[in-house]
């Protein structure tokens, strides 16, 4: 019974590990997704719609 115990809370730590590092992914995509964003609107403003394709930026004005 004992070692059923410890594994079991083996398996708790390892979620509560899993959450934590979950959360620290979802926090630097969303970062990432920022950065991104305000890449994309420098490019448009400082460059012509012809290049932006050169920037992988396949929006419209």
């Amino acid at each position: 019974m004992n070692y059923a115990m410890s594994i079991d809370n083996e398996q708790e730590d390892l979620k509560a590990q899993l959450k934590m590092k979950t959360a620290s992914l979802d926090t630097k995509v969303n970062e990432l997704g920022k950065m991104l964003s305000e890449s994309k609107k420098l490019v448009k403003l400082e460059m012509e719609q012809e290049s932006w394709k050169s920037f992988r930026i396949d929006d419209m004005r």
